[in-house]
C-alpha cells in the first residue's frame, strides 16, 4: 500500500470474539508501524463505544497509559464522526456480530469509507451458515446434508428421528451465525445432541445439524473479487488435528497439538476433493 495512504485500523466489537479482534488488530496495528503507515485505530467496546487512538504505538501502549489524553471517546456507534478524518481505507480486525456479519460494513458504507473484507451483502451471507448453504448449492457447491432448528421450539424427540432417518449419528451440532467454531460440537447420541444443542443456542437462536465428515480441514483466502482487478488465490493452508473429532474453538486458536501446513500437501489428492471443503466447511 502506498505510504500517503491514510488507514482507519477497526478492531475490538461486539461479539464473543472480541479478544481474538483485539489480537488481531495488535498484530495489524505492529505491521502497520513496521511499514510506516499513517493509521489511527479505532476500539469498539463492550458498551457501544468507540476509542479513536492517533496512531498505532497509543494502541498497542494503552494498558500501560492509562490516561491518554490524546485518545477521543465517542460514547455511541456514530460513524458520522469519522466522515472529517477522510480515511482512504479502513482496515477491519473484526471477528463475529458486528464485525464480519455486514453491520459494521453498513456503517462504513453510509460515509463512504472503503473498507477491506467482502461487502455489506457477502458479509450478511457468509456469516450465516444456512444461507450460504442455500446460495453456493445454486452454484452446484456441494455441502453437508443439514437442517436448521430453532432456540425457541425444538422436539428433542422429532430432531433425533430426523437425524436417525437422514444424517445419522454422529453429526455436527454448530451455531447458525457465530464464526471461529464457538459453539461447535458433535454428538454420538441422543443424549449429546441435548448438551450440544443447548451450547449451539448459547450463541444463536438457529442451530445447524449436520452430517459429519470425516476429512482433512482446508482453508483458502481469495483477494480482488471487487471486479477491478485479478482474483489472487492465497496459498491453501492445511490444518492437521491430533486425536479430535470436531474443530473446536479451543484446539483452533489455543492448542499446541494443532499443526498448520502452508502450503497444503494437496498435489496427489484423487477424487472429489471440492470447493465445498474449502468455501464452506
Amino acid at each position: 500500500m502506498k505510504k500517503d495512504k491514510k488507514i482507519l485500523l477497526i478492531t475490538g466489537g461486539l461479539s464473543n470474539e472480541k479478544e481474538l479482534s483485539l489480537i488481531s488488530g495488535e498484530d495489524v496495528a505492529q505491521a502497520l508501524i513496521i511499514e510506516n503507515q499513517n493509521t489511527e485505530v479505532l476500539e469498539i467496546t463492550d458498551d457501544k463505544r468507540m476509542l479513536l487512538y492517533p496512531d498505532s504505538k497509543s494502541f498497542l501502549d494503552r494498558k500501560s497509559v492509562k490516561d491518554d489524553k490524546k485518545v477521543r471517546v465517542f460514547n455511541s456507534l456514530d460513524f458520522s464522526v469519522l466522515k472529517e478524518k477522510n480515511f482512504d481505507v479502513a482496515f477491519l480486525a473484526l471477528d463475529g456480530k458486528f464485525g464480519e456479519d455486514g453491520q459494521v460494513q453498513v456503517l462504513l458504507d453510509l460515509v463512504d469509507i472503503p473498507y477491506t473484507g467482502s461487502g455489506t451483502m457477502a458479509s450478511s451471507i457468509g456469516m450465516n451458515k444456512s444461507k450460504s448453504y442455500e446460495y453456493v448449492s445454486c452454484f452446484g457447491i456441494a455441502v453437508p446434508e443439514y437442517f436448521i432448528v430453532y432456540r425457541h421450539d425444538y422436539d428433542l424427540e422429532e430432531i433425533t428421528k430426523k437425524i436417525e432417518n437422514t444424517i445419522n449419528f454422529p453429526c455436527v451440532i454448530k451455531p447458525n451465525d457465530s464464526g471461529s467454531s464457538i459453539g461447535v460440537s458433535s454428538a454420538d447420541s441422543k443424549c449429546e445432541l441435548q448438551s450440544s444443542l443447548l451450547e449451539a443456542f448459547k450463541y444463536s437462536e438457529i442451530a445447524i445439524v449436520q452430517k459429519f465428515i470425516k476429512g482433512r480441514e482446508f482453508a483458502c483466502g481469495v483477494l480482488g473479487n471487487t471486479g477491478y482487478s485479478k482474483l489472487e488465490i492465497l496459498p491453501v493452508v492445511e490444518s492437521i488435528i491430533k486425536d479430535f473429532k470436531v474443530f473446536t474453538h479451543h484446539q483452533k486458536y489455543y492448542d499446541n497439538d494443532i499443526e498448520e501446513i502452508c502450503p497444503a500437501k494437496i498435489e496427489d489428492c484423487t477424487g472429489p476433493l471440492s470447493l465445498h471443503t474449502i468455501l464452506v466447511s
